[in-house]
C-alpha cells in the first residue's frame, strides 16, 4: 500500500473509540456532546430494565428500583431521534423524567399522531 492509502491505527483511535463505545444506532452523531435522558420504566415493563439485563441501548445505565417496582435508568443521546423511537415503542410504560425538552418533543409527536388519526 502507498502512504496515501494506508493509515496507522493511532490516527483513527478517536473514531474507533466512538464506534466501539458510543454508537447506538444510525442516528448517533459523531463529534456531538452527549445529552442525558432520565427515564422511568413502570412496574409492568421493569423486568426488562433490571440491573444486569441486556441493554437496549449502548449507553443505557440502571439507576435504581423504586418501591412501586418501577425502574429508573439513564440513556445518553446526541439528538432526539436517536432515542425517541425506542421510547415510543415502550409507551405508555416508559416515562421521560428529564430533560424537559425531550418530554415536550415526545408530547408534540403524540398530539400530532392523534390529530392525524382523527382525520382518517
Amino acid at each position: 500500500a502507498t502512504k496515501i492509502n494506508s493509515f496507522q491505527p493511532s490516527s483513527v483511535s478517536k473514531q474507533m473509540e466512538f464506534l466501539e463505545n458510543k454508537l447506538q444506532n444510525a442516528m448517533t452523531i459523531y463529534g456531538v456532546k452527549n445529552k442525558l435522558a432520565k427515564l422511568k420504566a413502570t412496574k409492568f415493563i421493569a423486568r426488562y430494565f433490571e440491573e444486569g439485563m441486556k441493554k437496549f441501548l449502548l449507553t443505557q445505565k440502571f439507576q435504581e428500583k423504586l418501591e412501586d417496582g418501577s425502574i429508573i435508568f439513564t440513556v445518553e443521546y446526541t439528538q432526539y431521534i436517536e432515542i425517541l423511537p425506542f421510547i415510543q415503542s415502550w409507551m405508555p410504560n416508559l416515562v421521560i423524567l428529564e430533560p424537559k425538552e425531550l418530554k415536550d418533543i415526545k408530547s408534540e409527536i403524540v398530539i400530532l399522531v392523534i390529530s392525524l388519526n382523527k382525520r382518517y
